[in-house]
């Protein structure tokens, strides 16, 4: 088990590791539905159906390119 600090961090941690985390372990089937939506609010500017086109053209490789460079080229999964 965790020590309670380590627990914390990973807390502390969650909001970041968030996407990524789920998108690689594939933990939950909710919310699967509603990502094309949730990836456009994170693309900021470009806002929600903006993004959901960009994705929608970029089907072919399933890759999100929108958004700031760091949020770039996450899988859809």
């Amino acid at each position: 088990m965790w020590s309670c600090r380590k627990k914390e961090g990973w807390k502390r941690l969650w909001k970041q590791k968030r996407y990524r985390v789920q998108k690689r372990r594939n933990w939950s089937k909710k919310g699967k539905k509603g990502k094309i939506g949730k990836i456009g609010k994170k693309a900021g500017k470009a806002g929600k159906e903006k993004a959901g086109r960009k994705i929608k053209k970029d089907k072919k490789n399933k890759k999100f390119k929108g958004g700031k460079s760091s949020e770039g080229n996450w899988r859809l999964g």
